[in-house]
């Protein structure tokens, strides 16, 4: 029984709220090694789909309690389950539970070598989930994807972000205090790191 037509109008279903975790209990009861499954195309798991679905907090929750280790299984873009949340503006309940169950999901790039620190400043994402991203991953303040873009100057890709004040302020800081542990200013990755670090 396949899990991915139900998981894919996941966000027409939550709007509509409709969508329910019983509907996961049950996908899970029918084959319990569904959410393992990848689809064809990107090779994405249902919690991936589900993220990048912008599924209810409880649905993600619900994904991450019968299958925790997807947290950290990327696609064919290099992407986690992580990275799809925080794309769609992630709220800090679903952030805190991914990186509950896979903190060095926070040091994941994906083949853009962008990692969650980058996209959830490209999106404006709150000042909480920033900062809990880069207490997973400190030094992620200074890394630049592989086009060169901090995240602090990924903050610009969200101008109108009521976060950008104080994301911006955070994230100087933070970046000064990196530089002077580490000595050494923002470097791109390397294309062989690109892969998820986790």
């Amino acid at each position: 029984m396949p899990v991915f037509p139900t998981l894919a109008g996941l966000r027409q279903r939550r709007a509509e709220g409709r969508i329910v975790v019983e509907v996961i209990d049950a996908l899970y009861e029918a084959n319990r090694m569904g959410l393992r499954q990848k689809e064809s195309a990107y090779q994405r798991i249902p919690l991936q789909i589900a993220c990048r679905s912008d599924a209810s907090p409880d649905v993600v929750k619900r994904l991450l309690e019968y299958y925790p280790e997807g947290a950290a299984v990327d696609d064919n873009l290099g992407r986690l389950a992580i990275h799809y949340r925080l794309s769609n503006g992630a709220d800090d309940e679903t952030i805190g539970a991914l990186l509950k169950a896979c903190p060095g999901s926070a040091r994941a790039f994906d083949r853009r070598g962008w990692l969650p620190l980058h996209v959830a400043a490209s999106v404006g994402a709150s000042p909480h989930v920033i900062q809990s991203l880069v207490e997973a991953h400190p030094e992620a303040v200074l890394l630049a994807t592989i086009k060169g873009s901090t995240p602090l100057r990924c903050l610009n890709m969200a101008p109108l972000s009521p976060n950008k004040a104080a994301n911006t302020d955070f994230l100087l800081r933070m970046e000064l205090e990196e530089q002077s542990k580490l000595g050494r200013k923002a470097a791109k990755p390397s294309r062989g790191s690109v892969r998820a670090v986790v």
